[in-house]
């Protein structure tokens, strides 16, 4: 998902005012603890720092040995 600042500033005074649900563009978000927001933001801001929106993709080369010699 692509995060914006404003999806920060409102995260932010969410935890700033202790609440834990979020409501954006008819859309709302509730939150199970402070701890589970701040993880979120968190995320929020790594992306916004390192400019990508999605995690680097990881590719496996798998190898099969029988044993045979």
């Amino acid at each position: 998902m692509a995060y914006t600042q404003s999806d920060l500033d409102r995260i932010e005074a969410a935890i700033a005012t202790g609440t834990l649900r979020i409501t954006h563009n008819g859309k709302t978000t509730e939150f199970r603890s402070l701890n589970e927001m701040i993880r979120v933001r968190d995320l929020i801001k790594g992306e916004l720092a390192s400019g990508t929106t999605t995690p680097a993709r990881q590719h496996y080369a798998p190898s099969f040995d029988r044993g045979y010699q």
